[in-house]
């Protein structure tokens, strides 16, 4: 297992081809959000809003509103109003408080757009508005298009979640069926019943077999049949990471559950969180051995059953943690952005990072080895500026992905654009879904250069 421990040195030496550019920049870039909501009057508040929308589907969850600032809340009739392209599946938008002013929209009433909308609220003189996200569907296209004849096209018309490693791809589409493809092979349909959020799908690779790794009504599943962990554990389970022949995975209660080709599945922890790039591994930079599950526990990273080492009184505050082979990537609430090597130990790196899914992870190949992350927009390699052509183009950059020679980074506006080692930064298109876990890239039998891209193609109706 990894010694992850700090050392003396604060960074390693390196070469690299993310260069910064040469025009200046602040040395540090405060990220700042914008309002979930805007309000008049404080009478409105929005307690609970949809997370996650599937395009053109309807709410899965509920809305929920909070009046206030009046004698007389209980009773009152609120009008809701949608931007076009929305619209309701139930009712025409009008709701009535109950006794104590709270107002619910049940999941179902209201049904997704193909982009994301507003939803304004109006009692009497008072207002309140808030943004819906819709997570766009749509098909599977690839720079090797080749790659794409053994994929049904009835299948290849809702994607929604894409998982890669190595020269492996997972695929689901919104209505949770699974597909994956594994080196020259062709597109092989796994299940069906796909759990289809962020970290629900990977591809696992164990010493005895190779398929996709997944969560179907909480349940492990390895390939086509349950996976092995004992059958009074494998419930519950809501996010999942592989990287190579280990495999990390969560269940709702906070159980943290390891599978390694040495000890089979083991419960390594409790009282996880379980949000989305929750899950890493850290693993030798060369031989793939000796590998511990990484985790967060109330902020606090756990490497297997025991907190990381690192400096006193900074392990704390921690918000995502990402990976690759040799080395590992975490970001606090704060922003604080820091790595760990089996070279260097764990180092502070740089501060201003965003703090939300899918937004870094760890570059490792024969010329970079450190983190991509997004500041502001931005990205960064380590503490430099990435080596975008122009300062025009680095900016508007929502989420990433990538780990051994080619990186993928998506714009809100859905420019894709993908590094590796030649030609460097380059814009493949301009219309992908720009979500976590919506693209990803795989290699062509271990050659980064031959890497082929992948994109969910969104639908620009419903």
């Amino acid at each position: 297992m990894p010694e992850l421990t700090p050392v003396a040195s604060s960074s390693l030496g390196r070469r690299t081809m993310l260069q910064a550019s040469a025009w200046t920049v602040p040395a540090i870039l405060v990220t700042t959000a914008s309002p979930a909501f805007a309000t008049s009057n404080d009478r409105i508040a929005f307690i609970s809003v949809p997370s996650t929308t599937v395009s053109c589907a309807p709410t899965t969850e509920a809305l929920v509103l909070r009046l206030s600032g009046s004698s007389t809340v209980a009773g009152q009739l609120v009008d809701l109003s949608l931007s076009a392209g929305w619209s309701w599946g139930r009712g025409s938008g009008t709701y009535t408080s109950d006794a104590d002013g709270v107002v619910t929209v049940p999941a179902g009433d209201i049904v997704a757009g193909a982009t994301d909308a507003i939803l304004t609220a109006m009692w009497a003189d008072a207002s309140a508005s808030t943004t819906l996200a819709a997570t766009k569907t749509g098909g599977l296209s690839s720079d090797q298009s080749a790659t794409l004849s053994s994929l049904p096209a009835a299948d290849n018309a809702d994607m929604i979640r894409l998982s890669s490693t190595g020269d492996t791809l997972v695929a689901v589409t919104s209505t949770g069926a699974i597909w994956s493809i594994d080196g020259s092979s062709s597109w092989t349909r796994v299940g069906s019943g796909a759990a289809s959020g962020p970290d629900q799908a990977a591809f696992l690779v164990t010493r005895w077999n190779r398929a996709a790794w997944w969560i179907n009504d909480g349940r492990l599943f390895f390939g086509s049949s349950q996976a092995s962990i004992d059958p009074r554990a494998n419930s519950d389970f809501v996010r999942l990471y592989a990287l190579g022949a280990i495999g990390v995975a969560v269940r709702a209660n906070g159980d943290v559950w390891k599978w390694d080709d040495d000890s089979g599945y083991t419960l390594v922890g409790s009282g996880a969180e379980t949000g989305q790039s929750q899950l890493a591994v850290a693993t030798s930079p060369t031989t793939g051995t000796g590998s511990a599950a990484v985790w967060l526990k109330a902020g606090v990273v756990f490497v297997d059953s025991v907190p990381a080492d690192l400096p006193v009184g900074m392990n704390a505050g921690f918000e995502r943690v990402y990976s690759c082979l040799g080395g590992v990537a975490g970001v606090t609430s704060a922003g604080v952005r820091w790595t760990w090597t089996a070279a260097a130990g764990w180092n502070a790196i740089g501060t201003g990072a965003a703090t939300g899914a899918g937004q870094a992870t760890y570059l490792k190949d024969d010329v970079n080895d450190g983190p991509v992350w997004i500041q502001n927009g931005r990205l960064r390699y380590r503490d430099e500026w990435a080596s975008i052509p122009s300062t025009a183009d680095n900016h508007d950059f929502v989420s990433l992905t990538g780990c051994a020679g080619t990186l993928l980074a998506a714009k809100s506006t859905g420019d894709l654009w993908m590094w590796n080692q030649w030609p460097g930064w380059v814009q493949l298109t301009s219309n992908v879904a720009p979500g976590a876990g919506q693209f990803a890239y795989r290699t062509d039998g271990g050659d980064h250069d031959a890497s082929s891209a992948y994109w969910i193609t969104p639908h620009s109706s419903c």
